[in-house]
């Protein structure tokens, strides 16, 4: 950041729950955008994040709650960009997929094994 934004005035105050909101969504989606990019996403070696330790993570820092409604917030975009993404592991990890190739993992109830 090479200088303060304009909007960090005092007059703004009542808006900084909102700019922080979408500060940690953008770094989430930073966060979405590298692990795709990783040879060991597009090679479908994974195709999984730890939830848990996304939500620990310094700049994201975020109740379950909260990293929840922003990843359903950023899975939407990802929908409408063909992907597929799904909860999983009692929803401590997040599945992101192309159409057709759904991690077989999701494809079985739990109490089939």
């Amino acid at each position: 950041m090479k200088e303060f934004p304009n909007t960090l005035v005092p007059k703004n105050l009542e808006n900084f729950n909102q700019y922080r909101n979408k500060r940690k969504k953008a770094y989430l989606r930073r966060y979405i955008y590298e692990f795709m990019l990783d040879p060991q996403f597009i090679n479908n070696k994974t195709r999984s994040i730890d939830l848990l330790e996304l939500q620990q993570s310094s700049k994201l820092d975020v109740t379950k709650e909260v990293l929840k409604q922003l990843l359903e917030e950023i899975g939407q975009e990802l929908t409408e960009k063909g992907w597929c993404y799904e909860f999983g592991l009692h929803s401590t990890v997040l599945f992101i997929y192309p159409p057709n190739e759904k991690p077989k993992l999701l494809q079985y109830a739990f109490d089939e094994f």
